[in-house]
């Protein structure tokens, strides 16, 4: 009876180990990128723009160099840059890294002025099993006094990770489908009325979204491991 069931179990594990080649054979894959960019640096008020810079990719290497306007008496002042985009396209993965300055200033109340430098990278992709996708913001450094302001958005399939300023390191587990993530990060300051102090914001930061699907060897060799202790483990 005892070699009877050692044989079946045999048969067993030899059936589960094509199952496990069949796997590896079946990679899992990343299909259909595409990548979505853009950069903006604005100085405006309630009558004019003054400055309007924009860029947009998929890759983006983006410069607005530093401008003061003084309309009406008021003091906007802005600078950007905006380097980032797809550095690896495989099947299996996916990265996209860049990095983002900011620097903006808005004083007075004659006619509300605004400075703006706004920024995203967004990624669109399908899997068909399952994935892991890192957001990061990293090397983050934030100044800022009265009105001005930093933000930082990690997003995934409708949910926001981060949504301040500073570092982020998120790592998320997706299913087979249809998936869009995106960094983006705003960096401005205005003055009006309700503001008259107006203010001014400096940011740098770098990001990176990077998509992974398990290795096919990696699976198999897990797999065959827990067989062969079984195997071991009935011998015995």
């Amino acid at each position: 009876m005892t070699n009877r069931i050692f044989t079946m179990n045999s048969r067993s594990i030899a059936a589960a180990l094509l199952a496990l080649g069949a796997i590896g054979s079946a990679h899992a894959s990343i299909s259909g990128l595409t990548e979505i960019s853009m950069a903006q640096v604005y100085q405006v008020d309630f009558s004019n723009f003054y400055v309007y810079d924009t860029g947009t990719g998929p890759a983006i290497n983006f410069t607005s160099p530093y401008s003061v306007n003084t309309p009406g008496g008021d003091y906007i002042d802005s600078a950007g840059s905006f380097s980032g985009g797809v550095g690896i396209n495989t099947s299996s993965h996916v990265q996209a890294t860049g990095s983002f300055f900011g620097y903006v200033n808005a004083f007075g109340t004659g006619d509300f002025p605004q400075s703006v430098v706004a920024v995203y990278d967004e990624l669109l992709f399908d899997t068909d099993s399952t994935a892991q996708v890192k957001l990061i913001a990293s090397s983050t450094t934030l100044g800022s006094s009265g009105t001005g302001q930093n933000d930082t958005v990690l997003y995934l399939d409708g949910i926001f990770y981060s949504t301040v300023g500073g570092d982020g390191n998120f790592s998320v587990t997706v299913g087979a489908g249809s998936h869009v993530a995106y960094y983006e990060a705003v960096c401005q300051a205005h003055s009006g009325v309700n503001a008259p102090q107006g203010g001014g914001a400096t940011m740098s930061q770098n990001y990176l979204l990077n998509v992974t699907t398990p290795e096919p060897t990696s699976i198999v060799a897990l797999g065959i491991g827990a067989l062969s202790l079984l195997r071991r483990r009935r011998r015995a």
